[in-house]
């Protein structure tokens, strides 16, 4: 083979040429470098397969943790949001998608900003309990240690407690306390976790949350929470201002629990307070169904969606309910003393 160097033609036999311009490593150290950064990248291309084939929606969040890189650090651009195509008008009305079998929630008035809304994963992809089954003090030491976070609520001589690693798996749960209908609500987006009264006026109203997040930067320190949505009325209902901001309820205030019947407190503090507590169940998880998922959820990269107006132009600033529904952050809820008066 002739290769010309300076105007000169010069030979190489084959085997040289191909040895002079490989890109391969030639030392032996260098080459056991390579092998172990293939044998690596292997395992990982691997490992993400498996995930994606066997983790529920891991695919859907490695998706939305790629726009997040790409979008930069937060507030640095606005995360990924939902499809402006989930937002439909039929006679005069608007709607946003709720879920499959032609579930929507109208939204014709509603205050939030639909472009701000993120996820749509339909209405209660985390199925609310509503019958929850609870289990002893001793059987929850098994699995409990004294530093897990937990809510409590104390209701004459009755105490629940809820602890949030169960909690995060339905996010929300119904329940009846005596003659009292509350539910406990935990958002890990926000760090939110409540307990609240679901009686209101002469109604008592089952919550469950809707599939959407939400975040405005003058509520919450502008963290993500989630929405929450009624089965009653199917109005939308949104923790950090504490009040429903859709559908037949809008305005009406999400009402958290009187501070002296529960406490956001730890399994080390409770179980000693209320040894005659019951303890939320493990293992009463409803888990999304992949078949069901899919055809109208959709993540796109940067601030895509509608801003909707009302008749009398863009809607108004959003503000808060009153101060008995906003939830207090983790640790301003810690005091309930134990009622004997019905011992």
């Amino acid at each position: 083979m002739f290769v010309f160097l300076d105007d000169q033609p010069t030979f190489y036999s084959e085997d040289v040429y191909v040895k002079q311009i490989s890109f391969l490593p030639k030392t032996e150290s260098a080459r056991l470098r390579h092998r172990i950064l293939f044998r690596l990248l292997f395992l990982i291309l691997l490992t993400h397969a498996v995930l994606v084939y066997t983790v529920p929606n891991f695919a859907m969040l490695t998706r939305g943790t790629v726009l997040w890189l790409l979008e930069g650090a937060p507030g640095a651009m606005d995360p990924a949001r939902v499809h402006p195509e989930l937002i439909t008008h039929v006679d005069g009305k608007t709607y946003l998608w709720g879920g499959d079998n032609d579930e929507r929630f109208d939204i014709t008035q509603m205050q939030l900003d639909p472009a701000r809304m993120h996820w749509a994963l339909g209405r209660e992809h985390f199925k609310a309990l509503t019958e929850p089954k609870f289990v002893s003090i001793e059987t929850a030491i098994e699995w409990l240690e004294d530093d897990q976070r937990v809510l409590l609520v104390s209701i004459g001589n009755e105490a629940r407690i809820y602890p949030l690693n169960i909690l995060r798996q339905h996010e929300l749960v119904n329940d009846t306390i005596g003659d009292h209908p509350i539910f406990v609500a935990f958002c890990p987006l926000a760090d939110l976790a409540a307990a609240y009264d679901r009686k209101v006026g002469e109604r008592t109203y089952t919550f469950g949350v809707s599939g959407y997040t939400y975040d405005d930067p003058d509520f919450w320190d502008g963290s993500e929470a989630f929405v929450l949505w009624d089965r009653e009325t199917e109005s939308l209902w949104w923790p950090p201002i504490g009040k429903a901001v859709s559908g037949p309820m809008i305005e009406t205030s999400l009402n958290v629990l009187e501070n002296k019947l529960w406490a956001q407190t730890t399994w080390g503090e409770v179980k000693e307070q209320f040894p005659n507590a019951v303890v939320l169940q493990q293992g009463q998880a409803f888990l999304p169904d992949p078949s069901t998922e899919e055809p109208n959820m959709a993540m796109v990269a940067g601030p895509i969606g509608p801003i909707l107006t009302g008749p009398d132009g863009p809607r108004p600033k959003l503000h808060q309910g009153p101060e008995s529904a906003i939830a207090p952050r983790w640790g301003e809820n810690a005091n309930v003393v134990v009622d004997s008066s019905e011992d």
